[in-house]
C-alpha cells in the first residue's frame, strides 16, 4: 500500500517510528526485523510491539519477548506495564505476583492507559494484589469507561446493578451495558440480552437479538441462554440447534439442556436413551442439575442397564453440591428404601435450612414420629412450613397439637379450616369431623356436612362414614 511505501522509505532512513509502524503492518519475520531495529534505538513502542510479535510468532520466543517487555515497562511504557502486570497477575512466564501486578497497573492507569485503568479497578474491587476497596475500584472503572473501554463499561454495569462500590442504579447499569454491547463486547451483549428479555414487549425482542449476536460471536453461555429463550418462544427446533452448537463448543450445561429436549420431545423426537446419555455426559462434567435429573431417570427405571439403586450415588453428588431437589430426593430415598431416618433427616434439614418448604415439612414428619429427629422439633418445622404456604403442614400440625387441650383444639380447627379453604381435601374431612362433634369449635352439623361432602366429591373415602353418622 501507499502507506507501507512511505513507512519503508522513512524506515530505511532510520526513522524509529516509521520502523515501528512498518514492522507492525508487515508482521511475520520481516516485520520482526524492523521492530527489532526500532527497539534497538530505544523506541519504547517498538520494544512493546516486538514483545507481542515474539510472543505470537511461529515459533514463539517467550524468553526474548519477556526481555523486551520488561525493558519497555521499566522505561515507563504504559502498554508494556499493563501487559507485564497481566503476566504477573496470572503467573505467565513469571512467578505469580498479584501485588507486583497492581504496582505496574497503577502508573499505566495514571498515565491514562484505559486497559490498565480497568485492570486496576478490578483488582481494587476484588482485593487482588491490594486490600479490597470497591469504591476506589469503581472510580478507576469509571475513568476507563469514560475513555471508551468496553470491559470497564461491562464491569461498571455490574457494580451499578449490585450497588458494590457505587450507589445501586439499574438504569445506569443498563446504559453502560448498551454502550459496551454497541462497542462489540460479547459478554455485555449477552447480559444486556437477558436484561431486556426480562422487560417484555419490544425490549424483549431486542433482547433476543442481542443474545443472538453474542451467540453468533461464539459465546457458549449466550448460545445456551438463547436456546432457553427460544424454548420460551416456542421455537424448539432453533433452540436445539443452539444447544447443539454450545455442546460442540464444550459447554456441559448445553448437554443437560439437550437431555431435557430429548426427554420431552422439544424440537426433536423423544428419545429416552439419548436423553439419558446427554444427562450423564453433563453430570460427569459437573453439571449439578444433570446429576439430579440423571438420578431421577435411574430411580424411575428408565435407564437401560442401570440398577435403580444407582440413583442414590447421583442424588448424593448433586445434594453435596447444594441441589435442594436432590437433597429432598436423597432424603426420601434414605427414609423409604434404606430405612435410614437419621441420614434422611439430615438431608431434609439441609433442604429446609436452604428454604425448602418441602424439606421443612418432611423433617417435621420424621420428628413427629421420632424417626431420626427430635420430636420436640416437629412443631417448629411444621410452623415454618406453614409460613411457606404448606397446606398439608397446617393439617398435620393441627393433628399434632389437637390433644393438648381446649385452647390447642381451637387452634387446630383454625388450621384445618385454612387448609380446607385452600383446597386440601384431607383437612376438609378432619374439619368436618371436628365441627360435627363440636370439638375446638361450636357444633355445626350444617357446615360439617358441607365440608364432608366437598371432601367426598374430591375422593376422600373417609368422609362417607362420618356423613352417615351425621345423617345425610
Amino acid at each position: 500500500s501507499a502507506a507501507r511505501r512511505i513507512y519503508r522509505g522513512l524506515a530505511v532512513e532510520g526513522d524509529a517510528e516509521a520502523m515501528t509502524r512498518l514492522g507492525a503492518a508487515l508482521g511475520g519475520p520481516e516485520g520482526a526485523v524492523w521492530l527489532r531495529r526500532a527497539a534497538a534505538t530505544g523506541a519504547l513502542a517498538a520494544m512493546h510491539a516486538l514483545s507481542v510479535a515474539l510472543t505470537r510468532g511461529e515459533p514463539p520466543d517467550p524468553a526474548e519477548a519477556l526481555v523486551w517487555l520488561q525493558r519497555a515497562a521499566d522505561a515507563g511504557w504504559p502498554a508494556a506495564q499493563h501487559d507485564l502486570g497481566d503476566r504477573l497477575r496470572q503467573g505467565v512466564g513469571l512467578p505469580k505476583d498479584e501485588a507486583g501486578a497492581v504496582a505496574l497497573y497503577r502508573p499505566a492507569a495514571e498515565a491514562g492507559f484505559a486497559p490498565a485503568m480497568t485492570q486496576l479497578g478490578r483488582c481494587l474491587s476484588n482485593g487482588v494484589g491490594a486490600p479490597a476497596d470497591p469504591r476506589a475500584g469503581a472510580v478507576w472503572l469509571q475513568r476507563a469507561a469514560d475513555a471508551g473501554h468496553p470491559d470497564a463499561m461491562h464491569d461498571l454495569a455490574r457494580a451499578y446493578t449490585t450497588g458494590r462500590g457505587v450507589p445501586q442504579d439499574v438504569p445506569r447499569a443498563r446504559a453502560l451495558l448498551e454502550r459496551a454491547a454497541a462497542a462489540g463486547h460479547v459478554e455485555a451483549m449477552a447480559v444486556l440480552g437477558l436484561v431486556l428479555r426480562g422487560l417484555g414487549g419490544d425490549e424483549a425482542r431486542r433482547g433476543l437479538d442481542w443474545l443472538r449476536r453474542a451467540a453468533e460471536a461464539g459465546d457458549g453461555e449466550a448460545m445456551v441462554s438463547l436456546g432457553d429463550e427460544l424454548l420460551k418462544e416456542g421455537e424448539s427446533r432453533a433452540a436445539v440447534e443452539w444447544f447443539e452448537r454450545a455442546a460442540e463448543a464444550g459447554l456441559a450445561e448445553a448437554m443437560a439442556r439437550l437431555g431435557l429436549c430429548y426427554l420431552e420431545g422439544r424440537g426433536v423426537a423423544r428419545d429416552l436413551a439419548r436423553a439419558a446419555r446427554c444427562y450423564r455426559a453433563a453430570a460427569e462434567r459437573g453439571v449439578v442439575g444433570a446429576m439430579w435429573s440423571y438420578g431421577k431417570l435411574i430411580a424411575q427405571g428408565r435407564v437401560s442397564g442401570e440398577d435403580p439403586e444407582g440413583a442414590h450415588a447421583w442424588y448424593e453428588r448433586a445434594a453435596r453440591a447444594g441441589h435442594v431437589g436432590a437433597m429432598l430426593a436423597l432424603g426420601a430415598h434414605l427414609a423409604k428404601a434404606h430405612d435410614e431416618p437419621a441420614d434422611a433427616a439430615g438431608w431434609f434439614r439441609r433442604a429446609a435450612e436452604a428454604g425448602s418448604v418441602e424439606g421443612m415439612f418432611n423433617l417435621a414428619e420424621l420428628a413427629a414420629f421420632g424417626r431420626g429427629a427430635d420430636p420436640g422439633e416437629a412443631e417448629g418445622w411444621y410452623r415454618r412450613a406453614i409460613e411457606g404456604g404448606s397446606t398439608i403442614a397446617m393439617h398435620r400440625l393441627g393433628i399434632l397439637i389437637y390433644k393438648r387441650g381446649p385452647a390447642a383444639q381451637v387452634e387446630a380447627v383454625a388450621l384445618w379450616r385454612r387448609a380446607a379453604e385452600a383446597g386440601y381435601s384431607p383437612a376438609m374431612v378432619t374439619l368436618g369431623d371436628a365441627l360435627g362433634r363440636g370439638l375446638g369449635a361450636p357444633a355445626d352439623p350444617v357446615e360439617a356436612r358441607r365440608w364432608l361432602e366437598r371432601a367426598a366429591k374430591a375422593g376422600e373415602a373417609e368422609a362417607e362414614p362420618i356423613l352417615e353418622r351425621l345423617g345425610r
